[in-house]
């Protein structure tokens, strides 16, 4: 027999039971309902992007769409030796001519040179020349598969292009044939990726936020990712050195010392600040050595806004071998000596409030200058412990009871001591 409280014990599980059955059953049906509303929104949007995308190639010409796309983004590469290339009949100048023909978009600018006849003989006489690849019949036609190349601007220059440093040189003058409100310039060294590339939309935003406060952005800083760290044990380094500095460094530089300028080719520039105040190089021979940093000089002295941004980082390649290595740090030590001369650095430092002006010395020519202090120091110390030594006087010091007994000296070194260790620590950072 059963008894009533083992009914009722069944009779309370079996509650307990199908009250979590019904619990599950209810939770279950709501993350299905989800799943399915999830599921129909999407098939629902990607039917509408179909119906669209099939609407777009029915009822819109491609060639439309593509003068839509020229008029929001171009690409002019500035290639100074085309010329010369193409009179030569050099294989790179066919090269050129068929990455344009392969990417209609794209634009090259040359210094061209060419032979003219006027009343006191032949002159040389230089242009700065834009071409692109251009279809010879209207598209359509059964003969517009072919592509040529076409020039379509061509500006008389009044002599040679190419005065001071060839980099800079070769991109002042090409600047003239971009368009638009933003300009990025990048080296032949660097290289980009799809995902980086979506989000230069939110990047080009921020030239609308005042992120000190006051002004408005002028040059939009990136990251940079090294690639070739991977060679070598010395590229290893190099691309350590260099995450360092372009990424570590130029973040602190921006924010909160205020004191970030421009370094490397990924930023991204207002295009029209720029244009109207110099340009966005300085080439002048010798002392715009380290070209890209002047910019960010210009750009602050005329109260201008450099930033640096995190989230977009653009490829870059360095140097692999020990040689390139050293070279390349001679050249941004160089750099830094022509600094000093320029009217730049002078501004600047007049300009400048006390801690900003701090913060650009130790991070420009100061870190240098602590450097050779340094090294001077370790031969002065080592040169005076020799000549203490050969000539006998350490050993007449030590034993001199006026100097060995003496409190006042001894406590006086001590308290020099904390100093020296200070100023060492110091130096080495």
């Amino acid at each position: 027999m059963i008894s009533y409280m083992e009914v009722f014990e069944l009779l309370e599980t079996y509650a307990v039971f199908s009250w979590l059955f019904s619990l599950l059953h209810s939770v279950y049906t709501r993350i299905a309902n989800a799943y399915y509303d999830v599921w129909m929104s999407s098939m629902l949007q990607h039917a509408a992007l179909e119906r669209g995308h099939k609407a777009v190639e029915q009822y819109i010409d491609r060639a439309k769409c593509q003068e839509e796309v020229d008029m929001k983004f171009t690409y002019v590469v500035s290639c100074q030796q085309y010329g010369i290339h193409k009179r030569s009949g050099d294989h790179r100048a066919q090269d050129i001519e068929r990455l344009m023909k392969e990417y209609p978009s794209l634009r090259v600018a040359y210094i061209d040179e060419v032979e003219e006849r006027s009343k006191d003989g032949i002159n040389q006489t230089y242009y700065s020349t834009l071409m692109k690849a251009t279809f010879p019949n209207p598209i359509g036609s059964s003969n517009s598969v072919e592509k040529l190349v076409q020039v379509i601007y061509r500006i008389k220059l009044p002599g040679p292009a190419i005065l001071g440093e060839g980099k800079p040189e070769n991109q002042n003058h090409a600047i003239i044939f971009t368009r638009g409100e933003c300009l990025q310039t990048i080296d032949m060294n660097q290289d980009n990726y799809m995902e980086e590339a979506l989000k230069m939309r939110n990047l080009l935003e921020e030239f609308r936020e005042k992120h000190d406060g006051v002004r408005f952005p002028t040059i939009l800083g990136l990251r940079e990712h090294i690639f070739t760290g991977s060679v070598s044990s010395l590229a290893w380094f190099m691309s350590n050195q260099e995450a360092s500095f372009v990424t570590i460094g130029q973040r602190l530089l921006a924010n909160p010392l205020k004191v970030r300028f421009h370094y490397g080719h990924p930023d991204v520039f207002d295009r029209l600040f720029h244009l109207t105040r110099g340009g966005v190089s300085k080439a002048s021979k010798v002392i715009n050595l380290s070209e890209d940093i002047f910019v960010g000089f210009n750009s602050t002295l005329r109260e201008g806004n450099v930033t640096h941004h995190e989230y977009i980082q653009v490829g870059k390649g360095r140097d692999v071998s020990l040689n390139q290595i050293s070279m390349f740090e001679a050249k941004i030590a160089n750099g830094n000596g022509e600094q000093t001369l320029s009217r730049d650095i002078y501004r600047l430092g007049h300009r400048f409030d006390f801690f900003r002006m701090l913060s650009c010395y130790f991070t420009t020519i100061g870190f240098y200058f602590n450097t050779l202090i340094c090294v001077l120091t370790v031969y002065i110390f080592l040169y005076g412990r020799l000549y203490l030594v050969l000539s006998g006087f350490e050993k007449e010091l030590s034993t001199q009871p006026m100097i060995r007994d003496n409190r006042p000296l001894q406590v006086a070194l001590a308290s020099q001591s904390f100093v020296q260790f200070g100023f060492q620590w110091y130096c080495l950072c």
